[in-house]
C-alpha cells in the first residue's frame, strides 16, 4: 500500500514538473550518497590539518598543491568530459587512446615541471624546488586514469561512482590523518597525497575496465573537442587556483590556511549544481538543441533546483560558528568569512546552461564563454584580494559568480535560438 502510494505521488510529481523524478531521485541518492561520505571523510581530514598543523605548514601545503593543476595543464583533462558525451551516445571505443593520449601529452608536464623546479633551486628556494620537481614526476600519472569516470558517468552508472568515489575517499583519509599524526613535513605530506591518490585511481581504473568494459564503436569527433576545450583549461586553472597563489605571494601561508578553512564547507554546496551536470549531461547529449521545449523546461527547472540551493546556504549560515568552535577551532574566528562565501553559491545558477552547451558541443560558443567568465574570475580575484584583502576576495566571489551566471545564460539562449 505504501509502495503504491509513492508511485502515484511520484507519477502526479512528474506530471506536476514534467521531469523524469525516478531518474533524478536515483542519481542524486548515489551521487549524493557518494558526496555526503566524501565530504565526511574531508571533513575529518580537515579536523586533523586544522587541529594537529600548524597553520604555516598547512599553508605551504596547500600552496604547492596549487601549483600543481598547472604542471596538469599538458594531460588534455577536457578529453574526459568530451568521452563522458561520447559515452551516452554509445561511442566508447576511444577509451584506451584517450587514456595513452593524456599520459603522453603529460610528459611535457612533467618537462616543464621540472624546469620550473631547476628555476626555483638556482634562486635559493630549495624547499619549493623539491615539492615541484616531486609533483612533476607524478603528472602523468596521478588524474589521467581518471577517464574511467567518463566511462561511468556516460553509462549512468551512478552506484558504481558512489562506491568507487566513497572507497577510495576512505582509503585517503585514513592514510592522511595517519601521516599528518606521526609526520608533520611538508613533503611528506605532498609524497602521502601524490603516491595514494595515483595507487588508488590505478587500481579504479582496472577495476572499471575489467567489469564495465567499454565496446569498440568509436566517435570520430571525441578527441578533436576533447582537445579544443582543453586549451580552455589553461585560463580556466588560473582562474581557480589564481586566488590561492596571490593570497601565499600577498598575504602569507597562514592567511592562505586561513581561507581554504573559510572555503572548506561553504565549497561542498557548489557539489549539487555538479551532481546536476553529472546527471544532465547524458540527457542533454541525446536532446535536440533546436526544441524549444527543451530550452522551457532547461529555464524552469534552473529556477526549481538554484531556490532549493538557496535554502541550503541559508542553513549553512546558521551553523556556521558552530561548524567552526567544533571542527576548526583554531580558525573559529574566521567563521564570519564562510558565511560570506557561501552567500556566492546561492547567486550561482548558470551550471544548467553551461552543461547544455557543452554537451551539444557547441565549440565557439563553449570558448568564448569560458575565456569571458574566466577573465572576469581572475580580474575580480586579483583586484578584490590586492585592494581589500581575505574580506574583498570572498565577498568578490559572490559578484564573479553572479554575472558568469547571467553570462552562460546569454550563451545558452544563444544556441537555442
Amino acid at each position: 500500500m505504501i509502495k503504491k502510494t509513492i508511485i502515484i505521488f511520484i507519477n502526479h510529481l512528474e506530471k506536476k514538473i514534467r521531469t523524469d523524478v525516478r531518474y533524478v531521485l536515483k542519481g542524486f541518492f548515489w551521487l549524493g550518497s557518494g558526496h555526503f561520505i566524501s565530504m565526511l571523510t574531508g571533513l575529518a581530514t580537515s579536523v586533523a590539518f586544522a587541529n594537529l598543523l600548524v597553520p604555516e605548514t598547512y599553508g605551504n601545503f596547500r600552496y604547492a598543491l596549487s601549483l600543481l593543476p598547472f604542471l596538469e595543464i599538458t594531460t588534455l583533462a577536457g578529453l574526459n568530459n568530451s568521452f563522458t558525451i561520447s559515452v551516452s551516445k554509445g561511442l566508447e571505443g576511444d577509451f584506451y587512446n584517450i587514456l595513452k593520449t593524456r599520459m603522453k601529452w603529460g610528459l611535457l608536464g612533467t618537462l616543464g615541471g621540472l624546469f620550473l623546479s631547476f628555476y626555483y633551486y638556482f634562486n635559493g628556494n630549495k624547499e619549493l624546488s623539491l615539492l615541484i620537481a616531486i609533483m612533476a614526476i607524478f603528472v602523468p600519472l596521478l588524474n589521467t586514469p581518471t577517464i574511467y569516470g567518463g566511462l561511468l558517468l556516460g553509462r549512468k552508472k551512478f552506484k558504481v561512482i558512489s562506491v568507487i568515489n566513497s572507497i577510495s575517499s576512505i582509503v585517503y583519509t585514513i592514510t592522511t590523518v595517519v601521516t599528518i599524526f606521526f609526520f608533520k613535513e611538508v613533503i611528506i605530506l605532498l609524497l602521502s597525497y601524490l603516491v595514494v591518490n595515483t595507487l588508488i585511481r590505478f587500481g579504479l581504473l582496472l577495476y572499471v575496465v575489467k567489469t564495465n568494459p567499454p565496446n569498440n564503436n568509436k566517435d570520430e569527433k571525441v578527441i578533436n573537442y576533447g582537445k579544443k576545450i582543453s586549451v580552455l583549461e589553461i585560463i580556466n586553472i588560473i582562474s581557480s587556483s589564481l586566488d590561492n597563489i596571490l593570497i601565499f605571494h600577498y598575504l602569507g601561508a597562514v592567511e592562505l590556511a586561513i581561507y581554504s578553512f573559510v572555503k572548506k564547507v561553504p565549497e561542498n554546496i557548489k557539489f549539487i549544481p555538479r551532481f546536476l551536470t553529472d546527471l544532465s549531461t547524458p540527457k542533454f547529449s541525446s536532446k535536440d538543441i533546436g526544441d524549444p521545449f527543451v530550452k522551457k523546461e532547461v529555464l524552469r527547472k534552473t529556477i526549481i533546483f538554484y531556490s532549493g540551493m538557496a535554502g541550503i546556504v541559508v542553513i549553512y549560515i546558521i551553523l556556521a560558528p558552530f561548524i567552526f568552535r567544533t571542527l576548526f577551532g583554531p580558525y573559529r574566528e574566521y567563521a564570519y568569512l564562510s558565511q560570506l562565501y557561501a552567500i556566492s553559491f546561492a547567486l550561482n545558477f548558470g551550471g544548467l546552461f553551461l552543461n547544455f552547451v557543452e554537451t551539444n558541443r557547441k565549440v565557439k560558443s563553449v570558448v568564448s564563454m569560458h575565456l569571458i567568465t574566466s577573465s572576469i574570475t581572475i580580474a575580480v580575484v586579483f583586484l578584490s584580494l590586492k585592494f581589500y584583502g581575505l574580506t574583498g576576495l570572498v565577498l568578490g566571489y559572490s559578484g564573479i559568480r553572479f554575472i558568469n551566471s547571467w553570462i552562460r545564460y546569454f550563451y545558452f539562449r544563444k544556441a537555442t535560438s
